[in-house]
């Protein structure tokens, strides 16, 4: 019989909260790199690709309050795992709703209501996972999880 290394587990669980925190700024961060372009393409104003900004913030603010409590009732998995499912389909219509504004306002508040499943189910499960002595070393390590998710999706949308 094989002995469980929960150590081994742990570092396991890890490795997938920090990647897939990382993946959520992929579609998160993505649209800074191409608001210039939009703005030249469609003649738009600061104002006009600042309000797409403006409402992603404000359903991802609203989105942090419920999906914080929904992640403690709820597995933290699937709510993690559908939101990064929703997100890139609602990045892919974004894409594709090319030009039309308030549609791109709304794809993008959804996007920000998506995004909001991440941090909260991530911390819950780490905390599971890891003792209260190592808290400290796990948010510390988990914490970088969004400047290498920031610094791939910056390269990923200025190459395509």
């Amino acid at each position: 019989m094989n002995a469980v290394d929960p150590g081994r587990w742990r570092r396991r669980v890890m490795v997938v909260c920090f990647v897939t925190y990382a993946c959520y700024y992929l579609g998160r961060v993505n649209l800074a790199v191409t608001l210039p372009a939009l703005r030249l393409a469609f003649g738009w104003d600061k104002a006009a690709v600042g309000i797409i900004g403006t409402a992603f913030y404000w359903a991802y603010a609203a989105g942090q309050l419920v999906n914080g409590a929904l992640g403690d009732r709820f597995s933290p998995r699937r709510l993690v795992a559908i939101g990064l499912v929703v997100s890139a389909l609602l990045n892919l219509a974004f894409g594709s709703a090319w030009g039309v504004l308030p549609l791109l306002v709304l794809l993008w508040a959804l996007n920000g209501w998506a995004q909001s499943t991440g941090w909260a189910p991530i911390i819950r499960t780490l905390s599971r996972w890891f003792g209260p002595a190592q808290r400290a070393r796990v948010t510390a390590l988990i914490s970088p999880s969004y400047l290498v998710g920031h610094a791939a999706s910056w390269t990923l949308a200025g190459a395509l």
